[in-house]
């Protein structure tokens, strides 16, 4: 007997999530700007500070999704259904086929939120 199986994604609502200041990260004790840019291995290899960064770009997408549809809802479905600009695959699956890269993620899915916000498609 199949079983039906349904998967919800919650979107944080706006007000919900912190405002998170760099200086409020818990960054390791090595880190600062200048070793970042000096020693980028020892930054990426740290699994907190990478989760960080994967937790801030995902609050990104989800908080620009939520600005263009207008809609937790319908940002929610958006994320979560296919979209032929992806190859029918869905936003949330292309943002974590990116590793929630951040810069990756912004030159992916920003031209797609500009049509959507011109009416050029949605």
């Amino acid at each position: 007997m199949a079983q039906n199986i349904s998967m919800r994604l919650v979107v944080p609502s706006r007000g919900s999530l912190p405002n998170l200041e760099p200086s409020e990260l818990n960054l390791p004790s090595h880190f600062s700007s200048s070793s970042y840019h000096a020693h980028p291995e020892r930054v990426a290899a740290d699994p907190q500070e990478s989760a960080r960064k994967q937790y801030l770009a995902y609050r990104a997408l989800v908080e620009r999704a939520v600005d263009v549809f207008g809609d937790e809802i319908k940002a929610s479905l958006w994320l979560s259904r296919p979209c032929a600009d992806l190859e029918g695959k869905s936003p949330l699956q292309e943002a974590q086929k990116l590793n929630y890269s951040s810069a990756e993620m912004d030159r992916l899915f920003e031209p797609i939120f500009v049509r959507i916000e011109e009416g050029i498609y949605w």
